[in-house]
């Protein structure tokens, strides 16, 4: 959110340490497909104002933060793909939320 993602794709790449990155995603990504970032982050069911959040990114990524949550994933693998960086598609979580507790889910922890 501090960065343009272009930015963060360039280091990744320009780092000559790594090959791929791991992009982890809910199910819910595709569930609520019609859904813009803006607004997946106005319902986010946490206990932070993601109103500094939003900011944060429509300043750094302005063209992302009223896109569909599947183009924003899309265009940041193909961000990485034209790049030269593999992406691991990770199913990590079912339903979206911050990781990792002992009951969301997921088997990372």
């Amino acid at each position: 959110q501090h960065q343009p993602m272009q930015d963060i794709v360039d280091k990744i790449a320009s780092s000559g340490v790594y090959n791929c990155v791991r992009l982890t995603y809910a199910v819910e990504l595709f569930s609520k497909s019609n859904m813009t970032a803006r607004e997946s982050f106005e319902q986010a069911d946490v206990d932070v104002d993601m109103t500094g959040f939003i900011d944060d990114v429509t300043q750094h990524n302005p063209n992302v933060i009223d896109m569909k949550l599947p183009e924003v994933f899309q265009k940041l693998a193909t961000m990485l793909g034209e790049a030269g960086i593999s992406t691991i598609m990770s199913n990590h979580i079912s339903k979206a939320g911050w990781c990792c507790s002992e009951d969301d889910g997921n088997g990372w922890f």
